[in-house]
């Protein structure tokens, strides 16, 4: 059988934005892989498909007379386009010392990390009283 060169595309792991591009050679089974494709080596074309379907990757067999100089093409080819990251969230820096005498706090009011409101924060001593909370709603 003719060896073929396969392109393999999609995402490293699901649920991550890092993408790649590898390739690896096959006869009906895998002769020889790009590094991160190394464990394809030995394995069955229709193994191979599995696993492609499986990860949701893409594959393209490439189309040349030898194997050979497609494979070393495919090494330095970019990764496919990726999408843009979603906008980063603002940091909040939250100081965890009680707002009367410093110490280290343990009872958030107002806290909304989401929404970047870091609150005000008391130790057990000087915890605001129910009332005061029942009072301030």
């Amino acid at each position: 059988m003719k060896t073929r060169l396969v392109r393999v595309t999609g995402k490293v792991r699901r649920g991550t934005n890092n993408y790649f591009v590898a390739g690896f050679e096959t006869n009906g089974t895998v002769i020889r892989a790009a590094p991160l494709l190394k464990f394809l080596i030995g394995k069955s074309d229709a193994d191979v498909r599995a696993l492609i379907r499986k990860n949701k990757w893409r594959a393209t067999v490439l189309r040349g007379e030898s194997a050979g100089p497609l494979y070393d093409e495919l090494e330095k080819s970019p990764p496919p386009e990726q999408p843009s990251p979603s906008p980063a969230k603002a940091d909040v820096v939250v100081d965890i010392s009680c707002v009367v005498c410093g110490e280290t706090a343990s009872f958030g009011y107002g806290v909304s990390i989401r929404r970047g409101e870091p609150g005000e924060w008391y130790c057990g001593r000087h915890r605001p009283d129910k009332e005061h909370i029942k009072d301030a709603a």
